[in-house]
């Protein structure tokens, strides 16, 4: 299947070794109709679903105001509780520039959380 929406993006992202797959919560505002996910090895486990947590990248295109963002993601539960930590509004060149240390940061800040042993705080 091919998507459709920032193609130099999805590109990009494949040979960062990134898994396309379709965005099937799609809406009609937003023409990409993709995301992109990569496991971290530098992440610790989201305690819920036991593997190593994903950097997700999910574009946003709207031709009728002209209009491309991106927004990269870890989401994931720690101690029984559920994180979203994200960059939001990057336009695709920045997040092409700058994924390396986007990803850096939001594994720092997941890896920063609760321990994965479920305890209080």
């Amino acid at each position: 299947m091919k998507f459709h929406g920032l193609d130099h993006l999805q590109e990009w992202l494949i040979n960062d070794g990134f898994t396309i797959c379709e965005n099937a919560g799609r809406s009609d505002y937003n023409e990409a109709d993709w995301h992109a996910y990569r496991r971290l090895p530098s992440a610790r486990e989201c305690e819920q679903n036991g593997s190593n947590i994903a950097l997700w990248v999910k574009p946003y295109v709207s031709s009728a105001i002209n209009y491309e963002s991106c927004e990269a993601d870890i989401t994931g539960e720690s101690a029984g509780l559920w994180f979203d930590l994200k960059v939001y509004a990057a336009k695709p060149d920045e997040l092409m520039i700058r994924l390396t240390e986007i990803e850096t940061k939001l594994a720092a800040a997941w890896n920063a959380l609760m321990p994965n042993d479920g305890g209080q705080q």
